[in-house]
C-alpha cells in the first residue's frame, strides 16, 4: 500500500533542501506539497523563497500572492512580496506590502527595515530615517547599509 506524504512532510523536505542550496529539488518538494493540498499557504510561500534565491522575482510574486490570498494575515509573505518588488525596482508597491505587514504586526523589525530601504530608494530620506530608527528600536541588528548611514 502506497502512503502519500503529507503537506507538512513535503514542505519540511523542501525547506531542508532549500537550506542545502538544492533549489530545483526543493521546488519539486513544494510542488508536491501544493498538489496534495493547494489551500495551505506555507508551500506557496516557501517555493516563492526559492524562486527569489534564483532571482525569479516575478514567479516568486505569484507564489507570495497565492500565500496571502489563502492567508491574508501571513506576515512573512507580505514581507517577502515587498522584498521581491524591491528587487524589481517597484519601490512604491514594495512599501505598500511592507505597510500591510506592519499593519498586521507593528513590532516587525524586518518589515520596518524593508520599508526604510524602499523609502530611501525613492529619496524619501526623512521617512526612511524614521523607519530605520523604528527597525533598530524593535531589535533589527543587521549590518548597517551605506543607504542607512547616508540618511
Amino acid at each position: 500500500m502506497l502512503v502519500q506524504a503529507s503537506v507538512d512532510e513535503l514542505n519540511n523536505e523542501g525547506v531542508a533542501l532549500m537550506d542545502q542550496g538544492k533549489y530545483d529539488e526543493a521546488i519539486t518538494a513544494f510542488n508536491a506539497a501544493i498538489e496534495v493540498d493547494p489551500s495551505i499557504p506555507e508551500p506557496w510561500y516557501n517555493r516563492g523563497l526559492v524562486l527569489v534565491k534564483q532571482e525569479r522575482y516575478e514567479e516568486a510574486l505569484e507564489d507570495f500572492n497565492q500565500a496571502v490570498e489563502i492567508d491574508p494575515e501571513h506576515i512573512e509573505a507580505w514581507i517577502a512580496k515587498g522584498a521581491a518588488l524591491y528587487s524589481l525596482g517597484e519601490y512604491v508597491t514594495a512599501i505598500k506590502n511592507y505597510d500591510r505587514a506592519i499593519e498586521l504586526d507593528s513590532q516587525n523589525e524586518i518589515a520596518w527595515y524593508g520599508k526604510a530601504d524602499a523609502l530611501r530608494m525613492l529619496h524619501r530620506d526623512e521617512e526612511a530615517k524614521i523607519a530605520y530608527a523604528k527597525a533598530r528600536e524593535l531589535g533589527y541588528d543587521g549590518i548597517m547599509t551605506m543607504r542607512e548611514m547616508t540618511v
